[in-house]
């Protein structure tokens, strides 16, 4: 009696085994490209560099907090605050992103970001 109960945990332990291994197995079919950035290209404030600071940012830097990067406030302040000047590769804004910021950017939107600033900074 002993040896049929233990047939049926055998053969549960092996499908879930079996698909255990499947669904590990399973994970590259699901990688993605990592966005790389094309230096030629111009990169607009709009469309690619306020969004970022929109999903990333404003919660700390609004009103209350400078540079305020709200939609309506962001370049200006950047731009009047002394975050993007010459030479850009040592300004306020290439330094914040480049170093140890605790802003939880993803690697792509700070390569972004850099190279915006690296770019002239413009309100394009």
């Amino acid at each position: 009696m002993k040896q049929t109960e233990i047939k049926p945990i055998a053969a549960i332990a092996a499908l879930l085994f079996i698909a255990g291994a499947a669904l590990f197995s399973s994970c590259e079919k699901y990688s993605f490209q990592v966005e790389t950035i094309n230096p030629g290209d111009s990169i607009s404030f709009q469309d690619v560099i306020q969004p970022i600071f929109t999903d990333n940012c404003i919660l700390c830097h609004n009103s209350s907090r400078n540079p305020d990067l709200r939609e309506s406030f962001s370049y200006n302040s950047l731009s009047s605050g002394g975050y993007i000047n010459e030479p850009y590769s040592s300004s306020g804004l290439y330094k914040k992103v480049s170093g140890n910021h605790p802003s939880g950017l993803s690697e792509a939107d700070k390569a972004k970001i850099l190279a915006w600033v690296l770019q002239g900074a413009k309100n394009n």
